[in-house]
Formats: structure tokens, sequence, C-alpha cells
């Protein structure tokens, strides 16, 4: 049997997938076509080419055009001479076989591709070749060998769909189109659309990449103000919602979108106590509004980092995500066994196995992996975030900082918004006149804009937010009314 698995696998290694025709088109014309040297250098990488014999000679090319140095036979034949090769080798046979195989530059980046697909081919069977090593040693827990094999193969993907390289005057009319499709607008909102007016004039809407962070002290409404937030996004703007919850279950969400939109007390839904006209109202309300497939809901109690990832990106490649929403970051898990943990905090071999000691430390992991997370998929991230209780609970407690984020400042400094959720009454903004269920919500950090507050209205029998729309008062204070 061993035999026979020793012929299969060198069978399918001779067989190993590379294209030397067009590597040697490459090659041919960036020898003879100068103007296409620049556009081969920002499509390929030495690595990517097969043959050694021309992956030596790309980076001679590189070289010469680094330096400024025109690239001919002279100058290629001296440059390869002096980083090796034998001057004997370099015949003339040798380059003229290589201008013959140059075609046409018209194709270049044909070419370019050709040889750019066979390397992710190639790669593709060393990631698998590596996880199957890995596999067999079972030196490793399978989540960890999944997390490397698929961050490999991502990485791969997005590697295939690099764009090549754009000159300003490429890129104008499409910066040209957005500022005229902004301006037909009228309201300035480049990112997504929340549904909350006074939100999206402050952050011009959620911007791709960006790290959003909403916290608040236990019970005042977080994971409320996020369904809100996602249903709109979903329903009114067709956005994909990715909805983690940690720490409630898909039905319970469900029947809080179901109270919101039905305006039907929570308490009512759930215990049954509803009149017949009631009735009709919500199944009405299921069937119509809240027919909507772009919401989608997970809610793994216990999820690390890397399983979220995962998610994320499997989701990515087969639906689309225009936005990732996680309730709540502290509920969390790094998921870092011992070796990454070493690593993470360059010290020695701890005791501890799969978790950090210090929760510090492990939330300021998910803080920075979330982030860089943004980043990799390009879409908004809103995490919730548990506010620390610092004072009794009065009317007079002081409005929620940033030094109250539980467990971790990482979170503040990793996050490009942070918006606190703060429903307690101000006698300088409020008088008895107002509503109590008026909401504060405070924007304490704002990487790219302005900070400062704006309020809307909370029905706590529903969980619904709504917009409030400002008039000026004398006292130079903002009094909010109904809509």
């Amino acid at each position: 049997m061993n035999k026979m698995n020793n012929v299969f696998s060198n069978d399918i290694k001779t067989k190993e997938p590379y294209d030397l025709e067009a590597e040697r088109a490459i090659i041919g014309c960036m020898i003879n076509y100068s103007e296409v040297i620049d556009v081969v250098i920002g499509m390929m990488s030495k690595e990517e080419f097969h043959s050694n014999v021309y992956k030596f000679i790309f980076e001679c090319i590189t070289e010469l055009q680094n330096s400024f140095i025109n690239v001919d036979l002279v100058t290629l034949r001296n440059k390869m001479i002096q980083k090796g090769m034998k001057e004997e080798e370099l015949t003339n046979e040798f380059f003229i076989d290589l201008i013959d195989s140059s075609a046409t530059s018209s194709n270049i980046k044909d070419y370019c591709n050709i040889v750019k697909d066979k390397y992710v081919l190639r790669k593709t069977i060393e990631t698998c070749d590596n996880t199957r090593i890995m596999c067999y040693e079972n030196q490793r827990e399978s989540k960890e060998i999944l997390e490397i094999t698929e961050k490999a193969l991502f990485d791969l993907s997005k590697r295939r769909g690099q764009k090549d390289f754009v000159t300003l005057k490429e890129i104008m009319p499409d910066v040209i189109n957005q500022v005229s499709d902004a301006a037909k607008t009228k309201d300035g909102i480049t990112g997504i659309k929340t549904g909350y007016r006074d939100i999206d004039n402050v952050t011009a809407g959620l911007q791709k990449s960006n790290f959003i962070v909403i916290a608040a002290r236990p019970g005042e409404g977080k994971t409320s103000l996020a369904l809100n937030l996602a249903f709109n996004m979903a329903k009114q703007h067709n956005y994909k919602v990715a909805f983690f919850s940690l720490e409630m279950s898909s039905g319970e969400l469900a029947m809080r979108i179901a109270a919101m939109e039905s305006r039907i007390s929570s308490d009512k839904l759930r215990s049954g106590r509803l009149t017949d006209d009631q009735i009709d109202l919500f199944l009405n309300t299921t069937t119509t509004r809240l027919n909507i497939t772009n919401l989608l809901i997970d809610d793994t109690s216990y999820l690390t980092i890397a399983e979220l990832r995962s998610k994320c990106r499997k989701l990515l490649i087969e639906k689309g995500i225009d936005i990732v929403m996680l309730d709540y970051l502290q509920l969390m898990h790094a998921g870092l066994d011992e070796y990454q943990i070493d690593k993470y905090n360059n010290t020695k071999p701890k005791s501890t196995k799969n978790l950090i000691n210090n929760r510090q430390e492990e939330v300021a992991e998910i803080s920075r992996s979330l982030k860089g997370l943004a980043k990799e998929l390009n879409v908004p991230i809103i995490a919730l975030a548990q506010v620390k209780r610092t004072e009794s609970e009065g009317k007079t407690r002081r409005k929620p900082q940033l030094s109250d984020l539980r467990e971790s400042g990482a979170i503040e400094q990793d996050a490009d918004i942070v918006m606190f959720i703060n429903k307690e009454k101000n006698e300088e903004l409020m008088d008895e006149s107002f509503d109590n269920d008026r909401t504060e919500i405070i924007f304490a950090k704002h990487r790219n804009g302005r900070t400062g507050s704006v309020f809307l209205r909370f029905d706590k029998a529903t969980t619904k937010f709504h917009n409030y729309s400002a008039e000026k008062i004398p006292n130079g204070f903002e009094k909010e009314v109904r809509d």
C-alpha cells in the first residue's frame, strides 16, 4: 500500500501546474519591448515564475529598471554575469530564443495572468500538502489547522484577484462619478446608511474597513440599537448584514424584531395576550415587512476569533457581506493556543493552555483581530461592548467615558468610532417636559470626523429606536421634539 501511495504521489508531482511558454513570452517581451517592463513588474513577482532561469532573468531586469538602466541584450547580459551566471552559458542562441518567443506585447497582461494562475494552483497544492502533514503529525488542534489552511487559501484567493496599478488619470472618472452621485443625494452620505439621520450626518454613513464600537452599561439598549441598525440596513437599504449574537438566541432576536416592526409590546408577544386585531397585525407584519433574506443571524454562544473570521470569509465568498455586527465583544474568546500566547506575550512558555490568563490581553487580541478583519473584508464591523460600573446607579452618575470600556484600553485604541449609549437624565439638557425615553448617543471617538452627541427616542415596550428632530432653544442647547 505504501509503495502504491508513493507511486501515486510521484505521478501527481510530475503534473505540477506551470506554463513555460507563457513565462518565456513574458521575459521575451520585457527584453524586446521596454514599455511593458513596468507593466510586468507591477503585476508579477519573482516567486510566481516556475522556471529558476526565468526567475533569475526577471530579477535582473527588475534591478536594471529600478536603477534607471535601459534594458537591452548588453545590459542584461552584464547584469546576469555580475549576479553569478557563467559567461559561456549566455550564448547568442539563448537570447535569440527568448526574443523570438516574445510574441506580441499587446498580450502581455494575458501572459502574466496565465503564469499567476499556475502559481496559485501550485501554492494551493502546497497548502494542501502542508495541511496533510500537520494532520498526520497530530501536534496541533484541528481548529488551528483549519484556521491556518483557510487563511492560506483565502490569501491566495485575494492574490488571484489583485488589481493592476492604475494612473491618477484612470482613477479620476470614478472620483467624479462619486462626487456627482453624492451631490445628487444632497445628504453627503458616502457609506452605509443606518436609518438614523443624525448618526449618518456624523459618520457620513458607516465606512468600509471601519471598526465601530457601541458601548453601554448593562441593560441600556446595546442589543436593541444593534438590532435596529441591522434591520434598517437590511430592510430599508438592502445591505447584507451578518449578525453574530453570543448572548441571545436567534429566536429571541427575531421576537424583538417582530415587536419593533409590528409596534406590539414584546411582553404581549411572548405571553400571547393579544387581541384579534393585534394577531392580524402581527401575522401581516411577519409575512410582509419581515420577509427578508439579507439579515443573517448566527447565535453561536462560544465564538472564537478564528471561527468568526472563518464564517465571514465563507459568507463573503458565497453570498457577499456589507457589514458585520457582533453582540458582544467581551463574550468572545481569542482561542489562542500555548504557542500563540507565548508569541503574543513574548515570554517563556506558560503552564496554561488554549486561553490567555490575563483577560485584558485576550480582549486586546480580540480587538486587534476585529480591526484587522474589517480591513481584510473591507466592510464595517460593529462590535458591542460593556461599560464598567464606576459609580452608584443614581441620576447624578456621570456620562460614560472611553476609560470606562471594560477589560481593555485596546478597544479604545483600535476602534475608528466609539459610540456610548447614555440613557441618564441630564438636568442641563432636559426639563420635566422632555420624554424620559430620550436617549443620548455619544460619539466619544471618531478617527475621521467630529465627536459630540446626537439623540434618539427609545420605545421601551417594543425596543425600537426612532429619529428625533432638533429645534433651537434660547439657552443654546437643542430641544428635541418627536418626528
